[in-house]
């Protein structure tokens, strides 16, 4: 499975087109098409945050676009083993907590072959 971090998300609505807006809108769709997309809640959560705060994208337009992508895209969310794996992940491996977080859930979805 695919998730993407939420600054993928940013640019795939910025109202600008410039190479990383399309990069980021091509990247979306090629997952979706080939049906390996999941939407993570955190990184719709931190796309919403970071859209309106540090974007400056109205609230309405995080709306649509979050509404848009729910409707068509599966969603995952945490439960309580993904804090203590983000947790183990970060110890072991010293990623961003959130970092670790996005992969406690996609392990879940799909695991890790050794």
């Amino acid at each position: 499975m695919i998730a993407f971090d939420n600054n993928v998300f940013v640019y795939a609505t910025a109202a600008v087109c410039d190479d990383k807006v399309t990069r980021a809108r091509n990247l979306i769709a090629r997952a979706m098409q080939a049906g390996t997309a999941v939407l993570l809640l955190q990184t719709l959560a931190e796309f919403s945050s970071v859209g309106i705060g540090k974007a400056k994208i109205p609230p309405q337009n995080i709306r649509t676009a979050v509404a848009a992508w729910l409707a068509v895209l599966p969603v995952q969310t945490a439960d309580q083993s993904d804090l203590l794996t983000a947790l183990d992940v970060v110890r072991a491996h010293r990623l961003a907590f959130r970092d670790a977080m996005q992969f406690a859930f996609l392990e879940v979805i799909d695991p890790l072959r050794s």
